[in-house]
Order: structure tokens, then sequence, then C-alpha cells
């Protein structure tokens, strides 16, 4: 078996500019992720992207493997980093260290490569004393082992249009009286509008990620912000404003013809609350010729199907994680995030990687959390968990009396449903961004 060689690089040179290695590295990722061959203004996009995040590529290379092989300098495996952000509660806004880009070819498969990446990527985010890990997966099963667990789900829904929504009166005097308006932009006007309306939706949104360069350069007018071949789309701002003409909210969609019915696909959507999201969705559903409306990244509990007289106009195709979280500092996440309710409880966390295995007490008293490692007082309620687990409780994507019930928690000197009260959070989360 061949000696692999292990290098990490910052993409180098100004925008625009090539750059061998990192080229190489886009190369390997579009084979792992069975994508067509980038042309080169396309390639030097993503090289750009990766500047602007200031992102850290580690990549794997095979110097020993067949001459016939694909060249040595394009890696066997790729793995990326970079810092970003995730809301955990309203108003509570975390440093996260971002993992993306994660390949290995098939054919050096089963030799630890991800195992070593991962653990020299989540060690250097403790020795950034950044208290998350995340990361998006085209495949699920495989992170778990590593500690991340499902922190955010979406559902895939089309909306039918004809006629425009078919919001219930009430719904309808509702949004008359809340002075909100719509408006569709100009490419000048939007990239800040959407900075504006972005960092106001997301700091209220727990589970949502901060947005990468490429998402800024779609905000931009971009027709093609990942440089993916194929993915030329003419993108169509709106806004929501307040009476005052504060910005409450934004989409982006474009128009594409199924089966000869022209359908309006929302590419990105977010508002600070239900009524700027419902005049979002008035506004779009108002579209000239358009049947009806798809969304691949709705949240599980988004506003409009309770505000039509028709529930079944919303029609759900499927389920699918939207996030996935790896706790690093138990102290820093639970206290930003907050117990539901006042009280006390002890977490006992074990972890295959050792990173936060231990015991912890979180009390709330007046809503103020706080959170002590060590041993609990004696009769303190327990609950015990993987930090798998933990990454999905701290989301609120799986329910404490549920992991309790299916064998996933153990419950100590309390029920699930108790431990839960204190542990489980009043909504769903969500995250519109993959990475």
């Amino acid at each position: 078996m061949s000696e692999l060689r292990f290098e990490s690089f910052t993409v180098q040179g100004e925008p625009g500019s090539a750059d061998p290695r990192g080229a190489e590295f886009v190369n390997a990722i579009d084979y792992g992720f069975l994508e067509a061959v980038r042309e080169p203004e396309q390639l030097l996009t993503q090289l750009d992207r990766f500047r602007a995040d200031g992102a850290l590529l580690s990549a794997v290379y095979d110097d020993e493997q067949d001459p016939r092989a694909v060249e040595a300098a394009r890696p066997v495996a790729t793995f990326g980093e970079y810092l970003g952000q995730v809301c955990v509660a309203e108003g509570e806004v975390l440093p996260s260290h971002m993992i993306t880009e994660v390949t290995v070819r098939g054919t050096h498969r089963r030799r630890g490569i991800l195992s070593r990446q991962m653990r020299a990527g989540l060690q250097r985010a403790r020795e950034q004393n950044l208290p998350l890990a995340l990361l998006t997966t085209s495949e699920g099963g495989i992170y778990g082992r590593f500690g991340f667990g499902i922190a955010a789900e979406s559902a895939t829904v089309t909306v039918q249009a004809r006629g425009g929504l078919g919001l219930r009166p009430e719904v309808a005097e509702a949004l008359k009286a809340s002075g909100l308006r719509t408006f569709v932009p100009s490419w000048e006007a939007f990239p800040g509008l959407y900075l504006d309306a972005f960092a106001a939706f997301q700091s209220v949104t727990p589970g949502q990620t901060g947005h990468t360069q490429a998402y800024r350069d779609r905000a931009a007018g971009s027709k093609n912000p990942w440089g993916v071949p194929g993915q030329d789309t003419d993108w169509r701002p709106l806004v929501v404003v307040d009476e005052a003409g504060a910005v409450q909210g934004y989409a982006i969609s474009y128009v594409k013809e199924v089966h000869q019915d022209q359908v309006l696909h929302i590419a990105d959507l977010g508002a600070v609350n239900p009524l700027a999201e419902l005049a979002l969705w008035e506004a779009l559903a108002a579209t000239d010729l358009v049947e009806s409306l798809r969304w691949r990244e709705a949240p599980l509990d988004f506003a409009l199907p309770a505000a039509l007289v028709n529930y079944r106009d919303v029609a759900t195709e499927r389920r699918s994680d939207r996030l996935w979280a790896r706790v690093l500092d138990v102290a820093a996440v639970f206290e930003a995030r907050g117990l539901s309710q006042d009280g006390a409880l002890a977490l006992r966390v074990s972890d295959r990687l050792g990173l936060i295995e231990g015991e912890y007490l979180l009390t709330r008293e007046g809503g103020e959390t706080l959170v002590k490692p060590g041993p609990a007082p004696s009769g303190t309620a327990t609950l015990e968990v993987d930090a798998e687990t933990l990454g999905s409780i701290l989301f609120g994507t799986a329910r404490v009396a549920n992991l309790v019930a299916v064998g996933r928690a153990t419950a100590i000197g309390a029920t699930g449903t108790e431990l839960g009260r204190l542990l489980d959070t009043e909504r769903a989360s969500r995250n519109s961004y993959t990475f």
C-alpha cells in the first residue's frame, strides 16, 4: 500500500488569478461529487470563493499510484474548512467551524483518510476556541461517528399559485393592517438590502448559518455564483419592508418550465417574522403566468400552510437534513442557547473522540443559564447522551422523550418528558444554506 501525502494550504494570488494547486483541488471535488469538469472561467470563480471565505484546504496525494492513473498533482481526497457562524437561539449567533468539500476517491477508501482529516480539523477548531463545528452533507450516516448530529431539516414543497394565493380572509386583513410592502429592487440596491435582511433574519432563526461568498455573489446578480457547469440562472430578487422602510425579508427566485407549466422556483427566502414571510409569498404567487411555486428548503414549520383556505395547496414531497452540528464547547453553546425554563439538570456526555467527554451541570435561574463542568450535586436529574445526540438536542431536531424512548439517551432521576421541558426547543430549527 502506497504512502499518502497530506498537505493544507490556502488559495494564493489576487482575485481572478490562477492557482494550479487550488485548481486540482477543485477538479478533485468535482470528481467526488459527480460533477462535470469546469471551464477555466468557472474554475476561477470557485478559487475566488475559497479566497473570499478564507478557506483552509487540506488535500491528500498518492505519489506512488500507478503511473497510468490521474496525475499525482490531483488529490485523492479533499477537506475544506473556514470560519462561519450559526444562530443557536433568538439573538444568539455564535462563531463556528465550517467543514466543506469532503471527498475521498473510491480507490482510496478504508485507509483512515476521512478520520485523520476530520480529527485534525476538529482539533484546529478547538485550538481557535470555536464552540461548534458544522457541515452539510450529500450522504447521511457518515458523520455521526465523529459526533455530528442532525441540527436542521427542511422539506421540498410545491405551492399552487394559479390565480394567486388562497389566503384566509383574516390573514389577508392582518397582512393589510401590517403596513408591509413588497417591491422588486434593482440589482444595484439588492446586495445591500440582502445583507441587512439576512442579518435580521439569521439573528432570529436558530440553525441558520451565515452566507458565503457564493451567496453574496448571487445577491449581486451573478448568473453562476458557484461556477458549476449548467447552473446559469436568471435570478429575480424581491424584498419586503415595513412602514418605515426597514427591510424585513427577501426572496430570490427563478422561472423554469416543468411539463409545459411555468414554475417559479424559490432559491432563497428569509424573513424576520411570519407576516413578512407571507407578504413575500403573496407577491411571488402573484407573478404573471406562473402556475406554481417550488421551494426545496422550506422549514418544517413554516407559516404558509396555516394561512391558506385550502391546506392542500401546499404539497410536501420530501424531507431532508440541512445541517449537522458537532458540539466542541458544551458550556459556551448551552449558555448561549439557554434552557427552556428555570431548573437544573446534569448532562453526562460520552464522546468517542474525547473532545467533550464528561459531566456538566446546567442551571437556569431568572432566565439566565449557566453551565459548570464537573460532577453535579447528588440527586440532580441527569441525562446521559453521546456527542452526536447532543448536537441534535442543541438545535431541537430530536425531542428528549423520544431519544430516551428509543434508547439513544438515558434519563436518571426524572423522565424524558420532564428533562425535555428544560432542553427541548419551542420551534424547529432551519437552515437555508449549504456549504
